[in-house]
């Protein structure tokens, strides 16, 4: 069984790629929504929540788990190895999605303030492309958006001028693709595209589409 899980309603993009890519597998979602946002919780805390969370998810019978959470991604290295070693992050393939689009070699990252200090964005695209430059950008109000019910499906003008006030420190300037580095923000992507007139890589989606052909070369391989 696949597990997947995130602080609140981000992951459920993450879980939708998972079914409609790998529909015939079973599946189980966790939303930690009581201790919601992720995004603003210290390391140690987040180390706590994250080992129980995935700790919850092997006890339900899953024996892959999507991390469909960029902030929980941040401390996969610390949680206990046992539980780390059923994980795939979505970092990675995020970024490397985003670095195979770039024409500049500069790319910008909206996430929470949790995963912008830790710096994975960054470490990672340097990791892959040495000549590469993550801009990172903390949005977290946008996850209270998402929570109180935005989204692409259902945002108005007074929804739009509200993303803008968010977003209004946001320089993108020498930036040509832009990651969502917080799935939460998927549910805005075409929106955020739109107002941010630039091209963007869901993390969920990539994250998913990776997780997917992992498990794809694992049934063939058995």
């Amino acid at each position: 069984m696949i597990g997947v899980f995130d602080s609140g309603l981000g992951g459920l993009c993450a879980l939708c790629e998972i079914h409609r890519l790998l529909p015939r597998e079973s599946t189980v979602f966790l939303a930690d929504r009581e201790n919601a946002p992720y995004g603003e919780r210290s390391e140690s805390e987040l180390i706590r929540l994250v080992s129980r969370d995935t700790e919850r998810l092997a006890l339900s019978g899953a024996d892959r788990i999507l991390v469909g959470c960029c902030t929980a991604c941040t401390v996969l290295d610390k949680i206990p190895r046992e539980l780390s070693e059923l994980c795939t992050s979505i970092i990675e393939p995020t970024v490397r999605e985003a670095l195979s689009l770039t024409a500049t070699g500069r790319i910008a990252v909206l996430c929470t303030e949790a995963t912008k200090r830790s710096r994975i964005y960054e470490r990672t695209a340097l990791s892959i492309m040495p000549s590469a430059e993550a801009v990172t950008y903390a949005a977290g109000g946008l996850v209270r958006l998402v929570e109180g019910g935005m989204s692409d499906a259902c945002i108005d003008d007074g929804g739009r001028e509200r993303l803008s006030s968010v977003l209004s420190g946001l320089n993108l300037a020498g930036c040509d693709t832009l990651i969502l580095g917080c799935t939460h923000f998927s549910h805005l992507e075409r929106t955020l595209g739109d107002v941010l007139s630039i091209r963007t890589v869901s993390a969920a989606r990539a994250g998913a589409e990776y997780f997917s052909k992992i498990i794809m070369k694992k049934s063939r391989g058995s």
